[in-house]
């Protein structure tokens, strides 16, 4: 487990950035008895995503439709893609 601190350093991110994203449900940490976050190996996981999407100048709505789509499951699996590929048409027009 990691503390809020702990991946903001390995993310190289704000903890007021993880604090948004978890504002916006892109990242929903485990809480301990004290109501401190505490992350998982897979939500650092996620987060090196999301932060993959933004490299590629993808809007938080989108991040956030993504994200939507992926804890729905397999069958959104098209959904993302073409999520995907709309961002990938945008970066070649730029």
């Amino acid at each position: 487990m990691y503390t809020i601190g702990e991946i903001a350093q390995i993310l190289a991110v704000s903890a007021h950035t993880l604090r948004y994203y978890e504002k916006e449900s892109i990242i929903l940490p485990d809480r301990n008895e004290n109501g401190e976050r505490q992350y998982t190996d897979s939500h650092l996981k996620w987060l090196a995503f999301v932060l993959k999407l933004k490299e590629t100048q993808m809007p938080i709505t989108q991040i956030k439709e993504y994200t939507r789509l992926f804890k729905n499951g397999e069958q959104t699996t098209e959904a993302r893609l073409k999520l995907l590929e709309v961002i990938k048409v945008l970066l070649k027009s730029n």
